[in-house]
């Protein structure tokens, strides 16, 4: 006992190894002290040695099978280990002994989580927050969790629940900010995230989670000031919470990187993520170059197979990507092809109408969103596809864990990132010809494959009437206007549009975008005008009107103004749809050029500028052009549908063309490996 005391008083001084050395000379005299065994497996739980601790938890509870705290904590010690069968059973003995406790409930319901058990950790967060209401821990979780199922409504109002009894924690206000967001409630979702981070005092991590808030709200005045430094030293202190984060930085960086160093700076980091070992794991899958050089060559013979294509996304739902996915997997089972889905995506997706399709179009269909990285590999090695195709890249819901591993013969990103993986094992990136450039292989890792065509295709749109008449006949000025996400504002744009303004004489502005008018935003967006010469009255502002399809609102507009350096691609298309010319800005990267890709494919080359002034030439040139305007509101949809952007059976012929090049080129690159 004079050893066990000896110990307590080295753990009070923060000398760990010496008070372990005194309990197990305790220990080796009386195996027999429960609260010995007790301090030891806490001392060994707290340098890292798991494995010791679950020996002496074990130890303890044999000696003290009824104590509260040992079984307790050698339940989230099995848990840590892995074993959560056991930590569930150790849970409920615990759950036993002090039924009154909250922390065993949440505790129990996060194994249940971890199992994927969705019922069982909401039904037992649920139990923490009726023995204990107060128990934030519980609210903050089953608001997670709603949030997760797309129950926006109902995280808020959890949330909002635990901050009755801590309003300060900063993760409560920055969950709510998302729920906020996910739910359409931009000026909410703006307060909430500016609370976080002034109590976070203006951490790193804190500014980044509320990135999208702040950014679609353009309060520019708290964006992070240094993003890049920021993401390198969440990579050196790695959690849980970075990695959530990380895809956040990489599409904001999208958003502002123009020049030719900062895409070279941003691929440099690119790979240091998909590097760092949280991004990249340590896996043992059985190398297959021989087996997969042995399937090129049979595919490259002229009775070839079919051709089996997996597509990893979390978007085969309602959603913009499938506008242009779509199209493509109707035609696909023309060109011998087979088609295989691995979903990512958290959300219920039973009552989706364009999961449905997706689904009846598939030879398989499966979900890997709650898979390892290990199980989730062993399942698509296991489908042996031709091609697996990334759709998602550095954006929510990617799985780019899997691509680190060589899953199939070839591996390529397409269409929902625009931008490289900077992955070893993506094979290519496949663009069309207005995407490439001299400068684009540069700041890719993969090998550019330039397809047939443009880079992507899509379905006719809603058959939105076009108001005959311009909108500048019908106000006497001309009207400026995007649809844009505010996402993709910055303030040298904004700075352009106001010059753009101030060159032709009573012109006006309108941005058209759900939650654009509301209060913060909209002073936001007017001070940056003010700042650049243009009064209040000139910046229209309005949500979309929900009586009509969105589409209505291009009637209001003469010239649409494209964002750089991200330009449009789905708002583009709805633009010319609508007859409205469309102005752009093409640059070196992918984001930069989409909107040039599409303009070309039409025929209107002379609406992309190179330069700033260039941009603001163009808006002015058209601005006097009623002419060419009013053709163009009776043309443009035409154009569209007799272009090969409409032309599905033969984007997919094109496609499939490509992925014939890249059979080619992957089959030279296995040949020439040592």
């Amino acid at each position: 006992m004079s050893l066990c005391w000896l110990a307590t008083i080295h753990i009070k001084k923060g000398n760990l190894e010496p008070a372990k050395i005194r309990l197990q000379q305790a220990l080796a005299l009386n195996p027999n002290i429960a609260t010995a065994h007790y301090n030891l497996a806490k001392l060994y739980y707290e340098t890292g040695e798991v494995g010791l601790a679950a020996e002496h938890y074990e130890s303890a509870l044999r000696l003290n099978p009824n104590d509260f705290k040992i079984t307790f904590n050698y339940a989230n010690i099995l848990n840590k280990n892995g074993n959560k069968e056991l930590a569930i059973r150790m849970f409920n003995s615990a759950i036993r002994l002090k039924p009154e406790n909250p922390e065993t409930y949440w505790s129990i319901g996060k194994v249940y989580e971890d199992l994927r058990n969705d019922y069982k950790a909401l039904e037992s967060y649920v139990r923490a927050t009726e023995v204990d209401p107060s128990f934030t821990n519980a609210w903050e979780y089953i608001g997670n969790l709603t949030r997760k199922r797309g129950h926006f409504i109902r995280s808020i109002d959890c949330y909002r629940e635990a901050l009755i009894y801590d309003p300060n924690r900063v993760s409560l206000h920055i969950n709510l900010s998302l729920s906020y967001h996910a739910a359409g409630m931009d000026l909410e979702a703006l307060q909430s995230a500016r609370k976080a981070i002034e109590l976070s005092k203006s951490s790193e991590l804190v500014s980044l989670q509320c990135l999208p808030m702040l950014s679609r709200a353009c309060d520019f005045e708290r964006f992070p000031k240094h993003l890049e430094s920021s993401i390198r030293n969440l990579l050196k202190d790695f959690n849980s919470t970075s990695q959530k984060v990380i895809p956040t930085y990489m599409m904001q960086a999208l958003h502002q990187n123009t020049t030719l160093e900062q895409h070279r700076d941003y691929i440099k980091l690119t790979k240091a993520i998909v590097e760092h070992p949280r991004f990249n794991p340590e896996i043992s899958l059985q190398n297959t170059d021989n087996l997969h050089r042995s399937r090129l060559s049979q595919l490259t013979s002229p009775n070839r197979d079919t051709i089996k294509i997996g597509f990893i996304s979390g978007d085969f739902r309602t959603h913009v990507v499938m506008r242009f996915l779509l199209p493509l997997l109707r035609h696909l089972n023309k060109q011998n092809a087979s088609i295989h889905l691995f979903n990512s995506c958290d959300l219920n997706l039973d009552a989706d109408p364009v999961n449905k399709e997706a689904r009846e179009l598939a030879v398989t269909y499966e979900d890997i969103v709650n898979m390892d990285t290990m199980s989730a590999c062993k399942l698509i090695r296991a489908r042996q596809v031709d091609f697996l195709v990334d759709l998602a890249g550095h954006s929510a819901k990617n799985r780019m864990d899997v691509f680190t591993q060589r899953l199939a013969p070839v591996q390529f990103s397409w269409l929902g990132y625009p931008g490289s993986t900077g992955m070893r094992h993506m094979d290519f990136l496949l663009i069309d010809n207005h995407l490439n450039n001299p400068h684009l292989q540069s700041i890719c890792t993969e090998k550019l494959i330039t397809k047939n065509g443009p880079f992507l295709c899509f379905d006719t749109l809603a058959e939105e009437l076009i108001h005959p008449n311009l909108p500048e006949e019908r106000n006497g000025y001309i009207t400026f206007g995007t649809l844009n996400n505010p996402r993709k504002y910055n303030q040298a744009m904004l700075k352009t549009w106001a010059e753009i303004l101030r060159k032709v004489e009573g012109s006006k502005l309108l941005i058209l975008r759900s939650g654009i008018d509301n209060p913060e935003t909209s002073s936001n967006i007017h001070k940056e005008f003010k700042k650049n010469g243009i009064p209040k009255e000139r910046i229209i502002l309005k949500s979309p009107n929900h009586e009509k399809h969105f589409l209505a609102g291009y009637n209001a507009i003469d010239i649409a103004l494209d964002t750089f350096p991200y330009s449009g691609t789905t708002t583009t298309l709805d633009t010319l749809w609508m007859g409205v010319p469309v102005v752009s800005m093409t640059g070196i990267a992918i984001h930069q050029r989409a909107s040039e890709s599409l303009l070309c494919h039409i025929g209107f080359p002379e609406w992309v500028a190179t330069t700033r002034e260039e941009y603001i030439n163009i808006a002015v040139h058209l601005s006097q052009q009623t002419t060419t305007r009013r053709e163009c509101r009776k043309s443009l949809r035409k154009r569209l549908l007799d272009s090969q952007l409409c032309n599905q059976e033969r984007f997919a012929e094109d496609f499939m063309e490509a992925l014939r090049s890249m059979i080619n080129c992957r089959l030279k690159m296995l040949n020439d490996k040592p």
